[in-house]
């Protein structure tokens, strides 16, 4: 990305923003700053205001499927997301992939699941039509396809979530710990979840050893 590069894609953006809902101009910023393909140059704070979709989506390998899904959808819980209105999920990475700074496959895949709940993003990707709601194409483990109109939420909105799978997996449990670890004796491996620092940092890692 040279810097000519660059400034003519800000003053692109700068001339549509009349024309531009709010939303659709932060998404037009987000994909100026991924651009630079910098996974630690990126637009924070962007969802403020945003609505989403209530189900948690993750690749696995070149599938994306649903993690946890509001109860009213629970037939969703561990489907495979085929497409989003009349989009299909490979076209729907495509557009997202362009709005995520990366540097590598990993962490575009990780980020880009993500954003995938955001109605705004969709509806700024031309995605979907509405922000309210879309319809979502699934399938499930048998081969079979079916439908879901779901409806958005407000970030901040309580869900009934309903997991796909039939334990919590282990990095969702504790919550509310910055840092926690426990041995699994059948992969004789130490799981470790570090979500941040706090106090006391240094002894938790210690007892790891």
């Amino acid at each position: 990305m040279s810097r000519e590069q660059f400034e003519k894609s800000v003053a692109d953006l700068s001339v549509r923003i009349p024309n531009l809902q709010p939303h659709e101009i932060i998404v037009g910023l987000m994909g100026i700053v991924a651009s630079v393909s910098d996974a630690h140059t990126e637009l924070s704070g962007f969802g403020d205001g945003f609505h989403r979709f209530p189900l948690n989506v993750y690749w696995f390998g070149k599938e994306l499927r649903v993690t946890r899904i509001a109860a009213a959808y629970k037939r969703g819980a561990g489907a495979r997301v085929v497409q989003i209105g009349d989009v299909t999920i490979d076209e729907v990475a495509k557009r997202i992939d362009q709005i995520v700074p990366h540097e590598n496959d990993y962490w575009v895949r990780l980020l880009d699941a993500g954003f995938v709940p955001f109605a705004e993003i969709l509806h700024a990707l031309k995605i979907i039509p509405d922000l309210k709601a879309a319809r979502w194409t699934f399938e499930d483990s048998a081969g079979t396809r079916f439908s879901l109109d779901l409806q958005t939420v407000a970030q901040d909105e309580k869900i009934d979530w309903v997991s796909a799978s039939p334990e919590l997996p282990l990095y969702r449990q504790k919550p509310d710990e910055q840092f926690w670890f426990t041995y699994l004796p059948e992969a004789q491996t130490i799981y470790v979840n570090f979500r941040g620092y706090r106090d006391e940092f240094d002894q938790a890692c210690r007892r790891t050893a």
